[in-house]
């Protein structure tokens, strides 16, 4: 929405004299020379205050002596509240000074005396009137353009303040006042670090203005999130903030906007979740929880949960051995720093609570006494305790709940929030390693399978995890690592860290290992680091010196994550409407479109301008012109952040909107302004996330079930015709089709086919995941498919089972409007395949654990059955022999010692195919 910028052709004036001829002679004449031009004519001033109320007029033209009322009077009526702004020109044949000076005083645009030549006379009365009524158009235009512009900088959640090349302020909106505690009026032509004053979060010195740093290099400056800004009242508030250059029609710099927003409850929750990272790396990095010291670790883990989460009390809950009685192994009261233990917990009391327990991963009560999950528990236990909130995180092994990890609070209900959820599930996790490390201690089978299991987690972290050695070089580099730095293992391991740092940051990243060199046991820092690619990003390094019994280094642990993104921040003035991804729009009160930008006008395929007038009805599938949301907002007059869901040319699209009510000059509320964002794709990528986990926790699925069904779940959300889990066998040079699921014309299961002429020999030679369309693959070989479909597309990520490449899961397309090949499909594929290969490794295992058992049930059954019975058989013979003759009769004997002899062949024989066992598992590992 915005006012007109470009002249307007037809100019309507109004002529005001008393003499009619001249009136009419001017009409006539000015119309009949100039086209542009269409005259009315009226001969009394009184009678053209009422055309001009009533009439759409661009220029009045009066004389000044009048009967009734002068020209000056009239203009002076016009000035005090009619047409205030309306061009007014005096024409009359009175050339006094005093005159023209009073009509300019009054508001007179220009002031003009009859007489002399009238070709040049109403020449210069023609130019005179075109020059005020396009000044006027353009006045107004002008206007309305900055009215369009404080609106939607007054609609924007962020603070914005423009200033020129000197850092004088010129411009804020109304967020930048609140946060300031400035009015924009005080503020206009200060200097920017009068109003805006930002300190360092750490020494609390003040930080330079950035309008010095972006005049100085013409370009984009983000703030440190660590930066506080500090109102005129004192108030601090933790701020993200970008700084830009705005440049005039020759690329000068012209001055500086500047975009920030409140992040203090961000900051709070960064903190929050910081300190609970911490703890789980501390716990995770803790010998005598892996080692299995389960009262140690209970005691340790409710003292760092209720200190970390703040809850009154903390305690862990195990089952009995058949599952029906929990019993607490561990209780700490905070307040009174005390331990305990003892309590019990029955089924047969509490069925809806156990109920609750085996069918959530955690309970997260708010008000424990009314919450169906937890109400059971209110006479007997919540209400003695005083107890109001309760957050249980169960713990599960294999699948099975085996325990709970309870915080409870008491006063008034607390709103537990998404990241203390997390956290709790992550501390059941910790009291999980702590249970297989008990069991460890006493069979190794447990403790291997343990290790395997940490071995599991450092790779499917989701979090970069990197060991380095002593002399700062890899030595462990997960599949998080990979994806974040772009490097392989191979090509990483047993390089000096100098080839992710960029040189900038090596100084302070030296200091933070000669300390973690010192015994210091753990180090946080925030730097900039370069992948493979060239590419600098930043990132947030938790890192924990790992020591041996003595107390020595012995290496460092490193969790990594990117988080370039949270620190910057693109917001540009220009860029708020115009340059922006996220759609932009002003509604009215009746749900038609005022405005929106070009971002979001191309998702409708229109231009901004086809978009305004139309309501929801006339864009989208929807049967109101307004939406209910749109509806709430505005009887409300409060913001709202809602989740929305368009179907746009067939297609559904998920837009995570902001909307806020918009007034006009007055106060007076007149629409409603939005900002949606498309997270259509990540919205996919949660919901296949929760089928994958739903499937993977499912106990009653077999393992080919899961593995067929995970593909086939897939395969749907990617759209494709089918897809294969294939086994290769790099060596023989062969392919081979285990699951097939979708359109099986190209290759049904126990398809063998030799590898090279397959897309997946690709995924083989890379090592990587692979997404490609079947014309790019016909460019590559000259024009010629090398395998079929010949049309669409295919997608196909290598399967590891043991860190050894066993196959290759693909998805292909064989329609002519193949599926989009994005980023986010490709990772939902490359998971995938992370995922199976963990199922197929577990199935491996456990293919081995019963052939072993076998072989052990057969060996038992031999010795304590017929080998027993032979060899007592044997030791009777023996002793008759004694009694009688020496030259008695040993034959029996000697077929009873041949018996044993050839039953303990066969029991040498399973115990060598048990060693066979062991030394194929040894070669596994």
């Amino acid at each position: 929405m915005g006012a007109e910028t470009t002249p307007r052709t037809g100019i309507r004036v109004l002529y005001v004299d008393d003499d009619r001829s001249l009136l009419e002679a001017t009409k006539t004449y000015l119309e009949a020379r100039f086209d542009d031009l269409s005259v009315e004519t009226t001969a009394s001033a009184v009678e053209a205050m009422a055309r001009i109320d009533d009439g759409t007029f661009d220029v009045v033209v009066s004389d000044f002596q009048m009967p009734e009322m002068d020209g000056l009077e009239l203009l002076k009526r016009l000035r005090e509240g009619r047409k205030e702004d309306i061009p007014f020109i005096i024409f009359t044949g009175k050339g006094r000074e005093a005159v023209a000076m009073e009509a300019l005083n009054l508001g007179a645009n220009r002031y003009l005396q009859k007489g002399g030549d009238p070709t040049a006379q109403y020449g210069l009365l023609a130019q005179t009137i075109e020059q005020e009524a396009h000044h006027h158009w353009t006045r107004t235009a002008l206007q309305q353009r900055e009215k369009d512009l404080r609106i939607t900088l007054d609609s924007i959640g962020d603070g914005v303040i423009a200033t020129d090349q000197n850092g004088h302020i010129q411009r804020m909106n109304v967020v930048a006042e609140e946060l300031t505690g400035w009015d924009r009026e005080a503020a206009i032509g200060l200097p920017l670090e009068d109003v805006f004053t930002i300190e360092d979060t750490r020494t609390g010195a003040p930080r330079e203005s950035p309008v010095v740093g972006v005049i100085e290099t013409e370009t984009k400056l983000d703030l440190a999130e660590d930066t506080v800004l500090r109102s005129k009242d004192g108030t601090e508030r933790y701020i993200a903030d970008s700084a830009a250059p705005i440049t005039d029609e020759s690329d000068a710099v012209v001055g500086v906007v500047l975009i920030f927003r409140d992040i203090t409850d961000r900051y709070v929750e960064k903190c929050r979740q910081e300190r609970q990272r911490e703890v789980v790396i501390d716990l995770a990095t803790d010998e005598a929880l892996v080692e299995g010291r389960l009262e140690y670790a209970s005691r340790r883990i409710t003292e760092m949960s209720a200190e970390t989460l703040g809850s009154d009390r903390s305690s862990v809950w195990l089952f009995d051995d058949d599952g029906s009685t929990l019993e607490c192994i561990d209780l700490y009261d905070r307040s009174a720093r005390e331990h305990g233990s003892g309590s019990t917990l029955s089924t047969e009391q509490y069925p809806s609570y156990f109920e609750a327990l085996a069918n959530h991963r955690a309970i997260p009560a708010v008000n424990a006494r009314t919450d169906s999950r937890t109400a059971e528990l209110c006479n007997s236990y919540l209400e003695p305790l005083g107890i109001t909130s309760v957050l249980d995180a169960t713990i599960r092994c294999c699948g099975e709940v085996v325990g709970v990890l309870c915080n409870e609070t008491g006063g008034a209900p607390r709103e537990w929030k998404e990241d203390e959820i997390r956290f709790a599930g992550e501390l059941a996790d910790q009291i999980v390693i702590a249970l297989h490390g008990q069991e460890q201690r006493n069979q190794k089978k447990d403790l291997e399978r343990a290790n395997q299991r940490l071995e599991f987690l450092f790779r499917q972290s989701p979090m970069a995890v990197i060991e380095w050695t002593l002399d700062f070089e890899v030595a462990r580099w997960n599949e998080a690592a990979i994806e974040l730095f772009g490097y392989t293992a191979e090509e990483a391991i047993g390089r000096h860290a100098e080839f992710i740092i960029p040189h900038s940051s090596r100084a302070s990243v030296d200091e933070v290992w000669e300390r973690l060199m010192n015994a210091n046991r753990a180090e946080h820092i925030v730097n900039r680091n370069v992948t493979k690619s060239g590419a600098e990003i930043d990132c947030e390094w938790h890192n924990r010196a790992i020591l041996d019994d003595s107390g020595e280094t012995v290496s460092v642990l490193s969790f990594v994550q990117d988080i370039t993104e949270q620190r910057r921040q693109t917001w540009q003035l220009q860029a708020i409407a115009e340059r922006t991804q996220d759609a932009i729009y002003i509604k009215d009160l009746e749900g038609r479109y005022e405005f929106m930008n070009e971002a979001g006008a191309r998702y409708l395929e229109l231009t901004p301008r086809e978009v305004v007038g139309r309501t929801d009805r006339e864009l989208f599938a929807t049967e109101e012109d307004m939406l209910p949301v749109d509806r709430w907002i505005l009887e409300h007059e409060e913001p709202k952040i809602v989740e929305e869901r368009h179907v746009i040319d067939g297609a559904e699209h998920v837009f995570m909107s902001e909307k806020y009510p918009y007034y006009d000059d007055t106060g007076r509320l007149v629409g409603l302004v939005g900002i949606s964002r498309d997270v259509t794709d990540r919205a996919a990528v949660d919901d296949l996330l929760d089928v994958f986990h739903e499937t993977m926790t499912d106990s009653s699925l077999g393992s080919a079930e899961r593995v067929e069904l995970l593909i086939g779940t897939l395969s749907e959300s990617l759209e494709a015709t089918s897809a294969q889990l294939c086994s290769i066998d790099v060596d023989a040079g062969t392919h081979e089709v285990v699951v097939s699921v979708g359109e099986t014309d190209v290759a049904s299961e126990g398809t063998v086919r030799p590898l090279g002429q397959t897309i997946c020999q690709r995924v083989v030679a890379e090592e990587t995941v692979v997404a490609t369309y079947a014309s790019e693959l016909a460019e590559s070989n000259g024009g010629a498919m090398i395998t079929t479909p010949a049309t669409g597309s295919y997608v196909g990520a290598p399967v590891y089972v043991d860190e050894s490449l066993w196959g290759v899961v693909c998805f292909l397309d064989e329609s002519e409007t193949p599926t989009e090949l994005t980023e986010e499909r490709s990772a939902m594929v490359e998971l995938l395949a992370d995922w199976l290969g963990h199922e197929l490794t577990e199935s491996r295992y456990e293919a081995e654990l019963e052939r072993r058992d076998r072989l052990a049930r057969n060996l038992a059954e031999l010795l304590s059955n017929d080998l027993e019975r032979t060899l007592r058989e044997a030791q009777g013979q023996l002793e008759r022999a004694r009694t009688k003759e020496v030259n008695g009769d040993f034959d029996a004997l000697d077929q009873t010692l041949e018996s044993s002899v050839s039953l303990l062949g066969e029991a040498a024989a399973l115990v060598a195919a048990a060693r066979r066992g062991d030394r194929e598992e040894t070669a596994i590992e």
